[in-house]
């Protein structure tokens, strides 16, 4: 148990939290939440697009999601999780990207077999996981992933912009899930206080706080197209 307590609070701040019982000190105490929150951000990641995947499963379609979108998160989620994984940042800072990816992955996979291009989505995939391994085995110098991670930004950006146009363009939100939209917020803004906190990464902090801008105009499209069907066209 105090291994535990001692991850969330490091340091003079285990005898300042636990032992004086100093629960509000002015520096162990943010500490102790970012940790908390950190953990949180990891531990709900591993289901965040469950709720996308089942919704594509059950309509057996991926309409209104951006093939575009998707490949690129993809691409952000990997440059940023290599980045991280390089630099040593404590798991908990960055966690959520590994199973974000997974998910992001098999959203992408879902998407080429609904547009009956499994054998691309095949070959692309075994693609993916050869450049993932070479960005993660040391053999891609630090330098240049700081330049994928400083590209993850942009990357990021067009993803959400392009998921955002084609709800736009669709008149419906199609086959997102509200649920994985707000956990992707909610997550984005956590973070922005967890980097401060550990890492103060300027790249990592600027990256969250436009999540959280763009993911807020994508929680508005569903409240803008609420009562919209996937298809885009409205109940008479």
């Amino acid at each position: 148990m105090e291994t535990v307590l001692r991850y969330f609070a490091p340091g003079e701040c285990y005898d300042e939290l636990f032992v004086k019982y100093n629960f509000f000190h002015a520096q162990c105490f943010p500490t102790l939440l970012s940790r908390f929150l950190s953990f949180q951000i990891v531990l709900g990641a591993v289901l965040v697009k469950v709720p996308q995947i089942i919704k594509i499963l059950q309509a057996g379609s991926v309409q209104g999601i951006s093939m575009l979108a998707i490949f690129l998160e993809l691409v952000a989620l990997t440059f940023t999780g290599s980045y991280n994984f390089a630099k040593q940042f404590p798991f908990s800072t960055y966690g959520e990207n590994l199973f974000l990816g997974v998910q992001v992955f098999i959203i992408w996979l879902l998407i080429f077999y609904y547009n009956d291009q499994a054998a691309l989505g095949g070959i692309l995939a075994v693609l993916y996981v050869g450049v993932l391994y070479s960005l993660l085995s040391g053999m891609v110098p630090l330098k240049f992933l700081i330049y994928l991670q400083s590209s993850a930004i942009p990357i990021f950006i067009t993803s959400r912009v392009s998921q955002i146009i084609n709800t736009f363009r669709l008149g419906s939100t199609g086959q997102l899930s509200f649920i994985t939209t707000i956990l992707l917020w909610s997550g984005a803004l956590t973070r922005v206080f967890t980097t401060i906190q550990e890492t103060s990464d300027p790249l990592m902090l600027t990256q969250f706080i436009i999540a959280t801008t763009l993911n807020t105009i994508i929680m508005i499209q569903f409240f803008m197209y609420w009562s919209v069907p996937p298809d885009g066209k409205k109940q008479q």
